[in-house]
């Protein structure tokens, strides 16, 4: 079962759903017999390949940790870093807590 064919959502696929719907429209029952198979599987590579671009285009970092390689999307970077702030902060607090109870 392939996703939503809405012809905003797959720009690079658009050739592909009108012929679809072609054959859907030339073999009302074939459909159901294998008749646009071909298409459809043309249109699964299609959509899966934007999909994989889409993945790519999304991924912004890659860094190697304890020897495996690591990828970040922008969304979990912003997170990562926000974290890494949040724990200086943290630290530093404590430090000053510590110190400001030995004086």
């Amino acid at each position: 079962m392939h996703p939503s064919l809405a012809p905003h959502l797959h720009g690079d696929c658009l050739e592909i759903i009108q012929q679809l719907y072609r054959c859907h429209e030339q073999h009302p029952v074939g459909k159901f017999l294998g008749e646009c198979n071909d298409i459809k599987r043309a249109l699964n590579r299609c959509v899966k390949e934007e999909v994989f671009k889409s993945f790519l285009s999304d991924i912004h970092f890659t860094s190697l940790v304890e020897g495996r390689c690591v990828m970040y999307k922008q969304q979990d970077l912003r997170k990562r870093r926000r974290n890494q702030e949040d724990a200086k902060r943290r630290r530093k607090t404590l430090k000053d807590l510590c110190s400001a109870k030995q004086e």
